[in-house]
């Protein structure tokens, strides 16, 4: 939405100036019956960004990572309109991280709605309005989605003029097989993140349909998270607990079994393996390269000590969990919800870790929680639990940010540290507040790696909530018909706003 940004020279104060193209989308359908005609082809201005901000201190999942009325941790004081196309951000302090916090909805969760919507005027919970490259023009529950190009969009892409296609139909589809079904039939065109086309499914559907595209994504690392219940009777408050189900992942059989490494090795595919730490070991980021210099890589010579919790030593998982609880073996709760999860992969996942932790002594028995109880039990307790949870993990374009949502105790995803072993604590680990705060006052790069660096050695001894085992090429095939995929990577990632089709290839073409 923004066409320049400025700090003043103490980064004290953000001044952001507006798109000139930026206008919301057109109308559709679907938008008509919610959205007043108003909103429609027009521009944006200041007055929605304040409108958006009001709401966001109202109802924002992150307004703790970003007002600092919210959190006196958090920078923002004031947002304020000198015109109708600047925008300007009072801060409490200087923070490295803001910009990539208000680049990407998935950090702070501050999204710009039209100032039409202020109160309830429009139904934000059952509409989808921006001024992206498509609008939503139909939605049929449980069938499909359809987006229509929004020619508003290359108002503020001149050059490219994107997106290239007309119109995207996402089709629904709850049943994996039928997806894999209708994949290899060409009704589906990629099977990027298509649910039922695992790594398992890649090498024999290449085979069988050897006019397809494969493509290497690069480095992605597993999506999801273990979080350690640290309520005031949950064994897991007790570090050496924590420690234990680190030597318990066997990483590199965890990642063969969920991303078939050995399988594309045997095909002549050279394929690379990394451990997450705190910090994911998907080196591109958000967009590109933002946790190049940061993630440390636990088998390398200067991680320290601590790497030795990377190592799979079931015995010394033993011998933690003997001394923690005076028993050879220890059962515990494992929760996971399909709504909120990737579907079946997240359910294998729990799965195969459960199974893989047997041989050092922990009974996990798996539970699958309805959504009432996961927003009960997990999602507003904090870690205030006595089980142990795989979530989706989400984070940001910055590793202050990430780290920050997870690890600072004001985080959205703050999981109720306590370095004494004393229970949940609301006030968290105080060396983890501290540092991730010098992080995000941080502007030099070398010296904010350093940290990043130092927190993943401490997060690592302490056992706090790891990441699934860690990353490896993600591979995944396309029709051809499907043109330019990962060329354009930086500037807008989304990917259907960068492809074209070309209908003289498969299937459409010979």
């Amino acid at each position: 939405m923004a066409r320049s940004f400025e700090l003043t020279p103490d980064r004290t104060r953000l001044t952001v100036r507006l798109h000139p193209g930026a206008r919301w989308s057109p109308s559709t359908p679907f938008l008509a019956p919610h959205v007043p005609s108003s909103v429609f082809d027009r521009p944006i201005d200041s007055e929605d960004v304040l409108v958006s901000w009001e709401r966001f201190l109202q109802f924002g999942l992150g307004r703790g990572e970003m007002a600092n009325s919210v959190n006196p941790n958090a920078p923002i004081t004031r947002v304020s309109a000198p015109d109708g196309s600047t925008v300007v951000f009072d801060l409490a302090f200087p923070d490295s991280s803001l910009l990539p916090t208000l680049t990407i909805s998935n950090v702070g969760y501050f999204y710009l709605v039209p100032k039409e919507g202020k109160g309830d005027a429009i139904p934000f919970n059952r509409v989808m309005i921006g001024a992206g490259p498509f609008a939503i023009e139909e939605y049929s529950p449980s069938t499909r989605m359809v987006f229509r190009r929004n020619p508003n969009f290359e108002l503020r892409d001149t050059d490219l003029r994107r997106p290239f296609v007309d119109v995207v139909e996402a089709p629904i589809i709850p049943d994996p097989a039928s997806n894999l079904s209708q994949f290899r039939a060409g009704n589906i065109y990629t099977a990027n993140g298509l649910p039922g086309v695992t790594a398992a499914d890649v090498l024999p559907l290449k085979d069988e349909l050897p006019q397809l595209d494969l493509y290497n994504a690069g480095i992605v690392s597993d999506p999801q998270k273990m979080i350690f219940g640290v309520a005031k009777d949950s064994p897991f408050k007790d570090k050496r607990l924590r420690q234990a189900m680190f030597y318990a992942w066997d990483r590199d059989l965890y990642m063969d079994a969920i991303y078939n490494v050995g399988a594309f090795e045997s095909a002549g595919i050279p394929m690379e393996v990394r451990y997450n730490t705190a910090l994911p070991c998907n080196l591109q980021g958000y967009p590109n390269g933002t946790y190049a210099p940061y993630w440390l890589d636990p088998k390398a010579g200067d991680f320290g000590p601590n790497a030795k919790y990377y190592t799979h030593d079931p015995a010394e998982a033993k011998k933690l969990i003997q001394a923690a609880t005076g028993k050879d073996t220890l059962e515990f709760e494992h929760w996971w919800s399909v709504t909120n999860s990737f579907g079946p992969a997240t359910g294998t996942a729990v799965e195969v870790i459960s199974a893989m932790v047997q041989d050092a002594g922990f009974r996990p028995s798996i539970k699958n929680l309805t959504t009432p109880e996961w927003l009960d039990r997990v999602q507003n307790a904090q870690a205030n639990f006595n089980a142990v949870v795989t979530a989706i993990d989400s984070g940001g374009p910055d590793p202050a940010s990430y780290l920050f949502q997870h690890y600072h105790a004001a985080g959205t995803r703050f999981g109720g540290f306590n370095p004494n072993d004393a229970g949940w604590s609301a006030e968290g680990d105080p060396r983890l507040n501290g540092e991730i705060e010098a992080m995000k006052r941080e502007f030099d790069e070398g010296r904010r790696a350093e940290i990043a660096h130092d927190l993943q050695r401490y997060i690592a001894g302490m056992g706090y909530n790891p990441r699934y085992p860690g990353g490896t090429f993600n591979f995944f095939l396309q029709w051809p018909v499907l043109q330019n995929t990962l060329v354009i990577r930086g500037d807008f990632p989304r990917q259907w706003a960068n492809e074209w089709l070309d209908p003289a290839r498969p299937p459409l073409g010979a």
